[in-house]
């Protein structure tokens, strides 16, 4: 199954800079579309929001968090964390997360009729982060530190159900002597684990996809244009080809039964 965020954005998806949730199983369901996905939720829902422009501690241009705000984790092993609620008319949802420096980050939220706007602020100051997707629905860019931050979706004037998705990668460190990477891991069947190829002098990939759960399969994606250099619908466990030139997005999918995996890369 792909994520929200994979099927939306035609893939733009988050990872970790080289260069500079115990987990419960809920079942999410918005539009009609079941989602089952691991996560820490503290208390996200209903509850989730603030009056827009309620937070009187803020300098202008600047949010710190409201009282309301929902604290939320990605769990260990995974790279992303849906958050489900009811935005009320005239009020924001606000959730604060834990992300590490250098980090990308990627934010998006959905609702039956259309996508509110998405913000990323520092937890600690309430200074706006600056990103370069044009989109204001999503939220793209790279956290500058290891600190809280704040994700608000705005509201969009009536009441609405929706759901909220915060994907962080991890980067795949290549061997200087083999430019190649070995990654064994575990994925659940119903969210991709998702990694970060860097850009770089060698473009030439070649993957490999090792899973004992049945209908595995990997898919790649550039990260700037997010082109497709490898999609969904081939359901491929290996990969030989050309990367283009800007980071790339591997998501490992595990479609029945989840489990171990193992995943051989190596550039040439």
């Amino acid at each position: 199954m792909t994520s929200r965020i994979e099927s939306l954005i035609v893939d733009l998806a988050p990872a970790t800079k080289k260069r500079q949730l115990g987990s419960s199983k809920i079942s999410l369901k918005l539009m009609g579309v079941p989602i089952v996905v691991a996560l820490m939720l503290y208390g996200c829902g209903e509850r989730a929001g603030t009056k827009q422009g309620s937070d009187k501690t803020s300098a202008p241009g600047k949010r710190l968090p409201d009282a309301a705000a929902k604290y939320v984790e990605i769990a260990p092993g995974m790279t992303s964390l849906i958050a489900e609620g009811k935005l009320k008319a005239d009020t924001d949802a606000e959730y604060v997360f834990r992300g590490e420096a250098g980090s990308l980050l990627v934010v998006h939220a959905t609702t039956p009729k259309e996508d509110p706007e998405v913000s990323v602020y520092r937890a600690d100051t309430g200074a706006k982060l600056d990103e370069a997707h044009k989109n204001p629905t999503f939220w793209i860019g790279w956290l500058p530190a290891t600190i809280g931050y704040l994700v608000v979706l705005h509201h969009i004037g009536k009441e609405t159900e929706y759901a909220l998705e915060i994907e962080v990668p991890r980067v795949i460190h290549f061997d200087e002597a083999t430019s190649s990477a070995k990654i064994m891991a575990w994925a659940p069947p119903v969210a991709p684990i998702a990694y970060l190829i860097p850009k770089g002098m060698k473009r030439k990939l070649s993957a490999e996809l090792i899973s004992d759960s049945a209908n595995s399969y990997i898919t790649i994606h550039g990260l700037d244009d997010g082109r497709a250099i490898l999609n969904a619908q081939k359901g491929l466990r290996n990969f030989e080809g050309e990367l283009p030139q800007q980071d790339s997005i591997l998501r490992v999918h595990q479609s029945a039964g989840g489990g171990e995996f193992t995943l051989r890369l190596a550039l040439k």
